[in-house]
């Protein structure tokens, strides 16, 4: 058992012992969730990151906008599973203590994140499901989430059992396009040579579908393409090839080229690979260079999965992305300068993709929503006195060795700054006081009094903090540690081993 705080998921089953890992549960059980340890826990997130479909939301708990379920409870409610007939699937869980951030002031996921632990209903067939976000709960290392694919073909197999011969056919005979007997298959004797076409019953095709062009112009009667028209071991030229009247495509639809040269067609919201061999697997990977501005993606630019955004913005950067209900997308922000990078639809709300960081959005038909997790850690700092620092001044100073600066901050976002400080004073009866100060864009925002100490005579004392601060402008910005004293005549100092912990989370 680690020292605490960490985080550690137990599962009660119908109120019998924890259990940890990959959890069977009867249907219709009742699941308490419960902690190894809650000792030095400040915060705590209990969330239901993936469920079967249908299943509703549990009383006692949450729902955020992207469907997690969560919980702010120390001990959750209580969940009733469904029954297997109706609902079976597996619920996949992560508990999230103090943010992230251990005793120390740094994001440790190993020790205050826990998504080890989940619980499964099997089906009435012994089959099971697959969770989104599944890796070692069930399988293990070894097998992770396909051993249970493996079970269930298996168990597949099994249930089909010998698959019995046919009885009867869908063929009928025909003579001269009239049906002579019951249907039965075509025997031997109605088979001498190529197939009589009268004694198949589907009709036969008078025409083609298309129409010999010459750079870009019909120059002839509907026909086949010739030999003439293709050179040996070439493609099919897009200027030899048009569509007969009356052939429609969907709306949103259009042709582009693929990466092998050829034209293929791409439908708007539609998914395929763009290499060579236009692999299904290979969902494709767009880089797309930014200086700033607004710019609208191109066909082939938005036919990928994977978009990485590049380049140096010399000022804010907007992507507009189409307004059709259906696509996701994994974006990426590798570009540089103090400026943000939002993708949004023509006429839909913004979201902010921080750089350095990866977002998975999709689209509704009017906005792009993001896939990620409410509160999540854009950057987490710390600063750490290593020599004692002093004060003179009835005013607010700035201690040096506890600044923490953010390249880019974005208005809405929130940061949560915990102040430790050994503080003292030099003489008896005077005040030390400690504040934090954060410059946001052109304006700095002190918030007084954070901590303040009367100890003894040349002693100190231990004092912990924690604020919270919305950002308001969208660029750099800077939080800072504040010392001042009643008298100037005093001095009063912070000792090392005071810290300034700093963590930028996007709402």
């Amino acid at each position: 058992m680690p020292a605490p705080p960490y985080a550690k998921i137990l599962v009660l089953v119908n109120g019998g012992p924890p259990q940890t890992g990959g959890v069977v549960a009867p249907s219709g059980a009742s699941i308490q969730l419960v902690a190894e340890n809650t000792v030095e826990w400040r915060s705590w997130r209990w969330e239901i990151t993936d469920y079967p479909r249908g299943f509703a939301l549990p009383a006692g708990w949450v729902a955020d906008a992207n469907g997690l379920f969560f919980s702010v409870d120390v001990t959750p409610a209580a969940l009733t599973l469904p029954q297997a007939n109706s609902l079976f699937g597996k619920w996949l869980l992560r508990l999230v203590v103090n943010n992230g951030i251990d005793e120390f002031g740094i994001y440790n996921p190993a020790r205050m994140v826990d998504e080890s632990t989940a619980f499964e209903v099997v089906s009435p067939f012994g089959l099971h499901d697959v969770g989104a976000g599944e890796a070692e709960q069930f399988g293990g290392a070894q097998k992770a989430w396909v051993g249970a694919l493996q079970d269930n073909w298996r168990r597949i197999n099994a249930l089909l059992g010998p698959v019995a011969a046919p009885s009867g056919t869908g063929f009928a005979h025909i003579t001269n396009g009239v049906y002579d007997s019951p249907a039965r298959l075509v025997t031997d004797a109605d088979i001498v040579g190529p197939i009589d076409p009268k004694k198949v019953a589907l009709a036969v095709p008078t025409g083609t579908g298309f129409t010999h062009v010459s750079n870009g112009a019909v120059d002839g009667s509907a026909k086949l393409v010739e030999d003439a028209d293709v050179a040996v071991g070439a493609k099919v030229a897009s200027s030899k090839v048009s569509f007969a009247a009356g052939v429609t495509f969907p709306s949103g639809a259009s042709i582009i080229p693929a990466p092998d040269g050829s034209q293929r067609i791409l439908v708007a919201g539609e998914i395929r690979g763009n290499d060579a061999r236009n692999d299904p697997l290979n969902f494709g990977l767009t880089p797309k260079a930014l200086t700033g501005g607004s710019v609208s993606l191109t066909a082939a630019e938005y036919a990928a999965l994977t978009i990485r955004f590049t380049g140096a913005l010399t000022s804010a950067a907007i992507v507009i992305f189409p307004a059709v209900a259906g696509y996701a997308k994994l974006l990426r922000n590798d570009t540089s300068g103090a400026f943000p990078l939002t993708v949004k639809t023509a006429s839909g709300n913004g979201l902010v993709v921080p750089q350095g960081q990866s977002m998975w959005v999709f689209c509704d038909g009017v906005n792009l929503i993001s896939g990620s997790t409410a509160n999540a850690i854009v950057s987490a700092q710390a600063a750490h006195l290593t020599s004692q620092a002093l004060a003179n001044q009835t005013n607010f100073t700035d201690v040096s060795a506890l600044s923490i600066a953010f390249p880019l901050a974005v208005a809405g976002y929130k940061i949560e700054i915990k102040s430790i400080v050994d503080l003292g004073i030099n003489t008896n009866g005077y005040i030390a006081e400690t504040a934090v100060a954060v410059v946001d864009g052109a304006s700095t925002v002190v918030i007084p009094e954070t901590m303040r100490g009367s100890s003894p005579q040349g002693g100190s004392a231990y004092e912990f903090a924690v604020t919270i601060y919305t950002v308001a402008n969208t660029g750099p910005l800077t939080v800072k540690q504040q010392l001042r004293t009643s008298s100037q005549s005093q001095f009063v100092h912070i000792n090392p081993p005071s810290s300034l912990v700093a963590t930028l989370l996007r709402p």
